[in-house]
């Protein structure tokens, strides 16, 4: 058993087990055959050495060549290297595959993209015009493979709910000018979708692929979805009933309309309905239990479609008061750039932000979980230009706003798409719809929209991850409920924003309360523990050792800014103070502390008392974990210092990163700032490159102290027994 290390036996014995250590590893045949070659490091460069003709320095190239590099990446010099890629490992057997994909999502998107039009307060032929345009758009630039671009149910009910309370503003409403009021609706609706591809456009080209993941963690958008699958799934239940209930986007709001028109009742309707969900829902049971027949779950909304069609056109169920869609036009859609002026920018702007958020935020997580799966990488700011090209193309025939869709996307890698093909096909296949089949779908009820679209709602409601946060970690819980029961009570557009400003809260809050701990040596290791954690392996002491008159503390925050400084402070002076009362307990000096200190929540509780000044001599502060200090930090930093060394206590820092060495000798807190040499953690009283050589350098320096005490002492006392001889 290794002789724990304090003041008195403190050695040689410590560097020389050191030594001998780091002597064996640098000669042992495993660690030379592994090592790299030495890299030139500065100043945040950590890239290999390269030969002085080899290499081209960043800071040296031209600005015509960097200009000539910009006009390389436009879209479409990226649209061209989208294409050589694909093309130059393409095969006919993937595009078997390809085929057999968009054909199936086809078959599942007619009926579905005209039950999301109506979700967004559309003609339902608006959703096959969605299906067709972006799907053949967006893998000219998407480096996705399977997924699918249409209408989505989010960006849906966006619409749907935002669109009419504008045109409310503007003075129009359905009942009272029903053609004017739907013009000017397709109209919004049309130039939401070019805004919303100028947005994406610029963050793409911007670079800002990552901003949405700054903000948007998994329980705000878990929470969103939710919520929103509860206000979708109301606002159908009037297809499904047979009801004319004005669309919102608050439950309360949908739920007394639904009351009030309860005696508008129809039960043909009902059954139609009831029938589709019924349908839907065996399929997608089907697809689960027997992943080889995954295709069946394209089939649900065509067999729906399929027979609710039979069914009203056969029994005449119109005339006996069973609600179908309009008319249908025969053919492509017209072109409507000319409906972009003028341009509503002022009235849109805040859902246009919604819809680009909720459409980034989908269809990066649905590219990126098939990329996951197929193990190849997708560029966000590429997904960001897609999507951008996508809507602006759309917006100029007749598309609403789109995003990657889930079902549409999970199908068309089941069925084996290898390449945007597949949703290029489906486009294709959606056109000789509409150029041949369009009046088949005049017979289709609304309750079998209504049906399709709420049994696909159904799978948004993510209550698994609710109980997941409940377990894991409470904090997210709020996040979520906040996210859920804002967007079901305030809105769609309020309800992301609320839970978004939650979130940022709760990461601010959080920060703004570091963990530190008070850290111990492992016996036999360099390596240093939180006190109150115990080493669960066999061949370790389960004891962990301390050091008298020295506390050894770890910021375990990796920015230490203006909110989180004080506290810092605050905790540092509670483990001195917690430490000097320790040991004046166990040494019985001074005097006696009348209750001991205790730990709750990692904050430790305890009545200052200036014993701590004469028996803590050194606090070693470890940064491992920091990697950024503010102004407002540094100032704390040096206020500390000054602090504890007019209490005679020497503070002393270990595993500081070069950027902060850089910042401490720029504030001048052991420097005078106008010097020019740096601080050098490997040859600086305060600053060392580990924890144990801090330590072991402040045990050194006690016990020079201690030795120095004992000399003079044993002189004092020799003189003083000399002078009584003399006297006598």
């Amino acid at each position: 058993m290794e002789t724990p290390l304090t003041p008195t036996t403190a050695s040689l014995s410590r560097i020389v087990w050191s030594s001998k250590f780091e002597t064996a590893l640098d000669e042992d045949p495993v660690f030379m055959r592994y090592r790299r070659q030495p890299v030139i490091v500065g100043d945040g460069d950590t890239s290999p050495a390269t030969p002085a003709t080899g290499g081209v320095d960043d800071d040296d190239e031209s600005s015509s060549k960097k200009i000539t590099q910009y006009c390389q990446d436009t879209i479409l010099h990226r649209v061209v290297r989208q294409y050589k890629v694909g093309v130059h490992d393409y095969s006919w057997l993937k595009l078997r595959g390809d085929f057999l994909a968009g054909c199936t999502v086809a078959v599942m998107a007619v009926p579905l993209s005209m039950s999301y039009a109506k979700l967004a307060g559309l003609p339902a032929y608006f959703g096959l015009y969605t299906s067709m345009v972006p799907p053949i758009i967006n893998p000219l630039l998407s480096t996705s493979r399977q997924v699918a671009v249409g209408p989505a149910a989010l960006v849906c009910l966006i619409l749907g709910t935002g669109l009419p309370a504008l045109l409310e503003k503007e003075g129009l409403t359905m009942e009272e000018d029903d053609e004017a009021y739907t013009a000017r609706y397709t109209m919004l609706a049309i130039q939401s979708s070019l805004l919303v591809g100028i947005l994406f456009s610029v963050m793409g080209m911007c670079r800002l692929g990552f901003v949405t993941q700054l903000f948007l963690s998994r329980a705000v958008i878990s929470g969103f979805t939710s919520g929103a699958s509860v206000t979708i799934a109301l606002s159908q239940l009037k297809y499904i009933l047979g009801l004319t209930v004005q669309s919102s986007s608050r439950v309360q709001d949908l739920i007394k309309g639904l009351i009030q028109d309860a005696s508008q009742f129809e039960w043909r309707t009902f059954l139609l309905g009831i029938s589709g969900i019924i349908i839907i829902v065996i399929c997608k049971q089907v697809s689960t239990r027997h992943p080889r027949c995954s295709w069946v779950q394209a089939l649900g909304p065509f067999l729906v479609a399929l027979l609710t069609i039979s069914l009203t056109a056969g029994l005449d169920l119109e005339s006996k008061g069973v609600q179908t869609v309009e008319t249908i036009p025969k053919g492509l859609p017209s072109f409507t750039v000319d409906w972009w002026a003028p341009l509503a920018i002022g009235d849109l702007w805040l859902m246009v932000l919604s819809i680009a958020i909720v459409a980034y935020v989908q269809s990066f997580a649905i590219s990126k979980r098939f990329a996951y799966k197929h193990g190849y990488e997708i560029d966000a700011n590429q997904e960001l230009l897609a999507l951008g090209l996508t809507n602006i193309v759309g917006g100029m025939l007749n598309s609403f706003p789109c995003a990657g869709a889930l079902g549409q996307s999970a199908v068309n890698d089941s069925i084996g798409a290898q390449s945007g093909v597949a949703s290029m096909v489906s486009g294709v296949a959606v056109m000789m719809v509409l150029l041949f089949l369009t009046p088949v779908f005049d017979y289709m009820p609304l309750a079998s929209l209504g049906a399709i679209v709420i049994s696909y709602v159904i799978s948004m409601f993510d209550y698994p991850e609710a109980i997941y946060l409940y377990k894991v970690h409470k904090s997210d819980l709020l996040v979520w409920l906040v996210a859920f029961c804002a967007t079901i009570f305030l809105g769609v557009e309020y309800g992301l924003a609320l839970a978004v400003g939650g979130s940022l809260l709760l990461v601010v809050y959080e920060a703004s309360l570091p963990h530190t701990s008070m850290l111990g040596r492992v016996p036999g290791t360099s390596l240093f523990k939180n006190v109150k954690e115990s080493p669960k392996t066999n061949d370790i002491a389960s004891t962990i050792e301390r050091y008298k008159g020295l506390v050894v503390v770890r910021i375990n925050a990796p920015l230490l800014f203006f909110a989180n400084a004080v506290p810092v402070r605050d905790k540092v002076r509670k483990y001195k103070n917690m430490a000097a009362q320790e040991l004046l307990t166990e040494t019985s000096q001074e005097r006696q502390v009348e209750s001991p200190p205790t730990i709750v929540d990692n904050e430790v509780e305890v009545t200052p008392t200036s014993t701590s000044v004469s028996v803590v001599q050194y606090i070693v502060l470890d940064l491992s974990p920091v990697t950024s200090m503010d102004t407002t930090a540094i100032h704390i930093m040096q206020d500390m210092y000054q602090t504890q060394q007019s209490d005679g206590t020497q503070l002393v820092f270990a595993n500081v990163r070069h950027s902060l060495l850089e910042k401490f000798r720029k504030s001048g807190l052991f420097h005078d700032p106008s010097e020019e040499t740096e601080i050098d953690q490997y040859d600086h009283p305060h600053f060392f490159s580990t924890t144990m050589d801090a330590v072991y350098w402040c045990l050194s320096e006690m016990d020079k102290e201690d030795k120095k005490g004992t000399v003079e002492n044993a002189v004092e006392t020799n003189n003083e027994q000399n002078g009584g001889a003399d006297h006598v």
